[in-house]
């Protein structure tokens, strides 16, 4: 048997509940957290800067032209090309100006 909190009651005292090996809740708890599962290396290599995909769209964003641009996806901010990033969701984050809204 293991221990799961499964919610938090009106003093934050976690409710416990006794869940058995084969219940679902524990199994997908388990892939959840899994770091070898499609989903975790995914989130990992999207972080890391590693993810093809990303890196495709970030290598060809870097070779059009602009001066300011996103440090994550390097979307432009001005140029000719800038209105078009913010026509897409790429445009300066309000709160953080070195990164785009997306």
């Amino acid at each position: 048997m293991v221990d799961f909190c499964i919610r938090q009651n009106s003093n934050r005292e976690c409710e416990m509940s006794q869940e058995s090996d084969s219940g679902v809740e524990r199994e997908s708890l388990e892939r959840m957290w899994d770091p070898n599962s499609r989903v975790n290396s995914a989130i990992y290599h999207a972080l890391t800067g590693e993810d093809p995909v990303l890196l495709k769209g970030r290598r060809f964003r870097e070779r059009l032209p602009g001066r300011d641009r996103c440090k994550n996806c390097r979307a432009q901010f001005d140029g000719p090309v800038g209105w078009l990033m913010r026509m897409r969701g790429r445009g300066q984050y309000d709160r953080n100006p070195k990164f785009c809204n997306f």
